[in-house]
């Protein structure tokens, strides 16, 4: 909506040119034809605007064209994320019930290891028990979708040499379409992974740039925040961006999360401090 309405500005305030440097040439026509000069700059003005209205629609077309592409891109995106979760996912299962039934042995022996009084072969059962239990991996939270982005970025952050931390508690249904959702996610990370590999490629970070998440539903809204380190340099840039209408490399980045928070009456906030660049995003929830 926020790029229409652009267009449709820029659109009136050329037509306005226009019409002034049609007036201004029907100014300096002679008295003696101002007549057929005012039919000719009429008429010239209605095809000025039959033309710049033809040029909107094909702006708008094209928009509607990029628009759909991006939707089908992070629809398929999602796609992976899910069928790549679901193999990782039955797998930790797997692992979780070999882990399961490992530590129950354990369990056995040490109880096993008291009866008969050997104290020392108990806390060593234990220990291992312990040790097999920790093999069991964290799960990234209840909403399938939003778990499956995450296990995605964590995986292309690893590959990277960029960390990865997760602080995301959202429930299983969230009244919100799932594109859209994965769409804030994959933006954001890419966005500050792509911050943290142009750092190690500049060789600008003293310890391993992390990109961390948070996310939780609260007071009836969606909240998001992503944070990176950033180079100096990089809040410039971005703004300049920003200002330029320029599309950035990794999709339209800020700008279409922005117009997805909008467009449910959410807001978006970026701001870099410190060399921390952080995006918070919170999109009110619908009722059910």
């Amino acid at each position: 909506m926020n790029r229409r309405r652009v267009i449709i500005a820029l659109t009136c305030a050329f037509y306005a040119l226009q019409l002034a440097l049609l007036w201004y040439w029907h100014a300096l026509a002679p008295e003696d034809s101002r007549t057929l000069d005012l039919v000719v700059t009429l008429a010239a003005a209605v095809g000025v605007a039959v033309i710049d209205a033809g040029v909107v629609q094909y702006l708008f077309a094209a928009l509607q064209r990029a628009e759909a592409a991006y939707a089908a891109d992070v629809s398929t995106q999602l796609e992976r994320s899910l069928e790549s979760y679901r193999i990782t996912t039955e797998r930790e299962q797997t692992l979780a019930r070999e882990v399961g039934r490992a530590v129950d042995q354990e369990l056995a022996r040490a109880r096993e290891a008291l009866n008969q009084g050997q104290a020392g072969d108990a806390s060593a059962h234990l220990r291992q028990g312990l040790d097999i239990a920790s093999q069991t991996r964290t799960v990234y939270c209840d909403n399938v979708p939003v778990a499956a982005v995450l296990e995605t970025k964590e995986r292309q952050c690893h590959e990277a040499g960029v960390g990865f931390e997760h602080h995301v508690k959202l429930p299983e249904e969230l009244p919100l379409p799932d594109v859209e959702v994965a769409a804030v996610f994959f933006n954001l990370i890419d966005n500050a992974l792509h911050e943290c590999e142009a750092m190690l490629e500049g060789s600008e970070v003293e310890s391993l740039p992390t990109v961390r998440v948070s996310s939780m539903v609260q007071a009836g809204q969606l909240y998001v925040e992503v944070a990176n380190p950033c180079r100096a340099e990089a809040a410039k840039a971005r703004g300049a961006a920003r200002r330029g209408g320029l599309l950035r490399e990794h999709g339209w980045g800020t700008d279409i999360v922005t117009n997805i928070a909008r467009g449910h009456g959410g807001i978006t906030q970026f701001e870099e401090r410190n060399g921390v660049f952080t995006a918070i995003v919170m999109i009110p929830l619908p009722q059910r």
